[in-house]
């Protein structure tokens, strides 16, 4: 499933859900609403997983560089700069 096609199911959801709520809608096919309803739920689940899964692999990358930097970070934090040199100053 595209993004594209997650929106359409979604504006389509929607669609479902003011047909509901309107007092005056025929319920004869809410059956049918039901079914469709449930079949978008899912398909949406699913590709919402499978991004939440792509992230999650993305951030395990991610924390992974950060490790390997791991030197430079504690550097960073202590304040150490590698071109700073406080008894080199201009002033």
């Amino acid at each position: 499933m595209t993004n594209q096609e997650y929106i359409q199911k979604v504006a389509r959801l929607k669609e479902i859900e003011e047909i509901v709520k309107n007092p005056e809608s025929s319920l004869d096919k809410i059956d049918d609403l039901i079914e469709e309803t449930k079949q978008i739920v899912m398909s949406c689940y699913g590709y919402t997983r499978g991004l939440k899964s792509k992230v999650e692999s993305l951030n395990k990358v991610n924390m992974n560089d950060f490790e390997e930097d791991d030197e430079v970070s504690q550097h960073q934090s202590s304040g150490y700069t590698p071109d700073y040199d406080p008894d080199n100053l201009p002033f």
